[in-house]
């Protein structure tokens, strides 16, 4: 079950850097979380085999990717919020008619 996990994990890294979907493996991970926790296992044993089975490296790596596309999701709505800023006052600015008064 504990492989499963890690197997899953690693699946969510290639999907986040893929930008795929990832709801479903999520959601397969939620059941074997899940699952875990029904089982007559102490908090300890299950953190003892999932150092040993290396699962915890490969959460942080999972959570690391994700923050790294959140942060790149964050930087691309930045950018589009400037130009949308921009064009509008572009817009604005072209709309508006001047008129030069010179006195001769």
């Amino acid at each position: 079950m504990l492989n499963r996990y890690k197997d899953i994990t690693k699946e969510i890294v290639i999907e986040v850097g893929k930008d795929g979907d990832l709801e479903p493996l999520v959601k397969i991970r939620e059941e074997i979380i899940s699952h875990i926790e029904g089982l007559d296992f102490s908090r300890e044993e299950i953190k003892e085999l999932m150092i040993k089975l290396e699962i915890i490296e490969e959460d942080n790596i999972m959570f690391k990717s994700i923050k790294k596309e959140k942060l790149n999701i964050k930087k691309e709505l930045n950018e589009i919020k400037i130009r949308r800023v921009a064009r509008n006052k572009y817009n604005s600015n072209t709309c508006v008619p001047t008129f030069l008064n010179k006195k001769i």
